[in-house]
């Protein structure tokens, strides 16, 4: 009937209506998503960016504190030199420590050579210091001597007067 053909149109014709308004929202929504999607995108490659940027930064800092002063310490300890104070703080307190204990070290060998080659009574050279100096002017022979003065029983002088007495 024209009745029923009537409310089918109607049906219809809402259900378009709904269908279009629910399709209308959707693609409002869809516009917004891909509009914030863009959004989205272009912060994450800017967040790439200065994530590689930072990156890129942190790696110079790295071999600029780090790297490089370590390098040289080792090339400077390899040639027994001091270190030079540089880079990041603890790499400047090693280079610190290491220099004060290079020269508490240098200072100790010299005690120990002056020690090794002069009488620390006379304070003159020994006779090992003396035949170190002969090995070295054989090949340059230059005249050189060697005078021994031996006092017979000193001992007994020690022995009466005290070594004090006798170191003087």
């Amino acid at each position: 009937s024209e009745e029923y053909e009537n409310s089918k149109e109607q049906i219809y014709d809402y259900l378009s209506g709904y269908v279009d308004n629910i399709t209308g929202r959707i693609k409002i929504q869809q516009e917004k998503s891909v509009k914030s999607l863009g959004d989205i995108l272009v912060f994450q490659r800017i967040f790439i960016i200065l994530l590689f940027t930072v990156s890129i930064l942190t790696f110079v800092v790295i071999t600029k504190l780090i790297v490089k002063p370590l390098s040289m310490h080792i090339r400077n300890i390899r040639e027994n030199i001091p270190l030079e104070v540089t880079g990041s703080y603890e790499c400047k307190y090693l280079a610190l420590t290491y220099n004060e204990i290079y020269e508490q070290n240098a200072a100790r060998e010299q005690m120990l050579l002056q020690k090794a080659e002069y009488d620390s009574l006379t304070g003159l050279l020994n006779r090992g210091a003396f035949e170190e100096i002969k090995k070295l002017l054989k090949e340059n022979p230059f005249p050189i001597a060697l005078a021994v003065i031996d006092i017979d029983k000193f001992k007994d002088v020690n022995d009466q007067n005290g070594h004090e007495t006798g170191d003087e």
